[in-house]
């Protein structure tokens, strides 16, 4: 099995080493096999482009951020590491008092529409550039989902987004007339999510103030670093979801770099930041469409609506497993 450049080398239904693999690669899996400290028990891929071997054992416990894909391993996710659900329940204090949901790969505050998510059709919005350059219908959905800077998208601006998730790059001042506008207008459910410091809380009170009844938050254990759409597939998946299309969660071009300007389809003049690397980003890729697909989202349809953009990391996996439906 080969997906953008890399392959399989252990895999982890048959739990042996396959065809892929040969003796050039073991000081790379010797290498995995130390970062993870055990034997694997999950797929491990090999960069054939990097010489690295790499997998969903990698958590923030073991691997270095950028090479991390998950907090912590599933048994340790909801009591035994620093932002278990102890830490939720004091970071939110006062501000979000719903009950929780607890298992291994998601802690989240139990809102009333959570419900309806399940065995729906869901389309995720992200701000990638195939946003802009595909035809996507709203009206063929159950639901609408997107993220951070969506009200700003002129698309979105007329489409009932049911669920967004916002991190700490939106304003949630009173200066943010646009986005308190979006929600009041569309009752939209915002989700907080990636916070982990209480200089991250900036404002909280003047959003709980206006709008408590249209918020909550989830905590997932998969934290990769290619953005906050990746979470939320994961997020509609857990929720129980039957089909989860996806449009704007793209990658980038070999040849970017950090201060590069980038096509975005919510934010005009964005830049790269952070970990900002292409193979990096197709390892991420990878990693996530391996979690869902053979763990979280055995029973889920995916559609992949970017296939075929020309930065589109998921493209080379989604033709090969969930092919684009011509319709």
């Amino acid at each position: 099995m080969n997906w953008n450049n890399s392959v399989l080398v252990f895999d982890q239904s048959k739990k042996d080493y396959t065809e892929d693999f040969n003796q050039k690669m073991m000081p790379a899996f010797m290498r995995y096999t130390n970062c993870i400290q055990k034997h694997p028990e999950k797929n491990v891929w090999y960069d054939t482009e990097e010489g690295i071997c790499y997998g969903i054992e990698q958590t923030w416990f073991n691997s270095p951020t950028r090479n991390s894909y998950f907090i912590s391993d599933p048994d340790h996710f909801i009591s035994n590491n620093r932002w278990n659900v102890d830490y939720l329940l004091q970071y939110y204090d006062g501000f979000i008092d719903d009950t929780l949901v607890t298992n291994k790969e998601i802690i989240y505050s139990n809102h009333k529409v959570v419900e309806s998510f399940k065995d729906s059709k869901i389309l995720i919005v992200g701000g990638g550039p195939s946003t802009l350059t595909v035809n996507w219908r709203p009206e063929d959905y159950d639901f609408v989902w997107s993220c951070n800077h969506f009200y700003l998208n002129e698309k979105l601006k007329d489409t009932k987004v049911s669920l967004a998730s916002v991190v700490t790059e939106v304003d949630l001042s009173e200066a943010n007339t646009e986005f308190y506008k979006y929600i009041k207008d569309n009752n939209t459910l915002i989700c907080f999510e990636d916070r982990f410091t209480d200089a991250q809380k900036e404002n909280f009170d003047t959003f709980f103030d206006r709008h408590a009844e249209n918020a909550m938050f989830s905590h997932t254990r998969y934290r990769g670093k290619i953005g906050s759409v990746p979470r939320l597939l994961c997020m509609a998946t857990l929720f129980g979801a039957q089909q989860v299309d996806v449009i704007g969660m793209d990658g980038m071009s070999r040849h970017e770099k950090v201060g590069d300007e980038t096509e975005h389809s919510f934010e005009a003049n964005k830049k790269r930041k952070g970990a900002c690397n292409y193979n990096l980003y197709l390892r991420h890729h990878n990693i996530l469409w391996d979690y869902l697909l053979n763990d979280i989202g055995k029973n889920t349809k995916f559609q992949n609506l970017g296939e075929g953009h020309p930065i589109n990391m998921t493209t080379n996996i989604s033709k090969q497993l969930f092919s684009l439906e011509k319709k």
